[in-house]
């Protein structure tokens, strides 16, 4: 038993799960309970904590750090599971090669983990894309901005840009504009979604 946990610990997956068995186990749990939970709760959180309690105001600070804490977990759990695909047996024989951690993240872990890992960042990146709660309360106006001054100033963001636009039903023009900008923002994530799946199939066939 002793073995197994030194081997468990010697695994890259280990750096991000702790050296417990227990941290190990409650991680993904937590990790799963914190990607369900859905944005319009973070984006309140965000506005008792950052706009209110922290007096940022609604500010582009606010929305990246919501935004953030939102795509957190996805990022976590895919960087976890990626460097629990790389074969143990290559840790084992680069450290009996002498090879330090640095050496040893930089010439075998990454090599083989950053497929996965930049698929969990284009994963993160297209569901930042498609989240208007959490930044509708924490970031956004919906005119009169055109470029934010600094990290506490609001911004615009195509999101918001498509509901503000939504709501005047009655201009033609500006359902257009709407169904324009909703094409442009599916486009995005299309792209992000497509590159992450031929990251993905790349880190298989490794």
């Amino acid at each position: 038993m002793e073995a197994g946990a030194d081997r468990g610990c010697r695994h890259p997956a280990a750096l991000c799960t702790g050296p417990g068995l227990r941290q190990r186990q409650l991680l993904p749990v937590a990790l799963q309970t914190l990607q369900g939970i859905p944005p319009i709760v973070f984006g309140l959180c965000g506005l008792l904590l950052f706009v209110h309690a922290l007096q940022w105001g609604v500010s582009l600070l606010s929305g990246a750090l919501i935004l953030a804490m939102v795509i957190l977990p996805l990022m976590i759990i895919n960087t976890i599971v990626a460097l629990q695909r790389i074969d143990s047996h290559q840790t084992e024989a680069a450290r009996a090669l002498g090879l330090g951690e640095l050496a040893l993240i930089r010439r075998v872990w990454l090599p083989q983990a950053w497929p996965g890992m930049m698929t969990a960042w284009l994963l993160a990146m297209a569901r930042a894309l498609s989240e208007t709660a959490p930044i509708l309360f924490t970031a956004t106006v919906f005119s009169g901005v055109r470029w934010p001054e600094s990290i506490f100033s609001p911004v615009t963001t195509l999101q918001t840009h498509i509901f503000y636009l939504a709501q005047e039903g009655n201009h033609p023009q500006s359902v257009r504009v709407a169904w324009g900008s909703a094409l442009v923002l599916v486009i995005m994530i299309l792209v992000f979604s497509l590159l992450a799946a031929r990251l993905r199939r790349l880190g298989v066939r490794q």
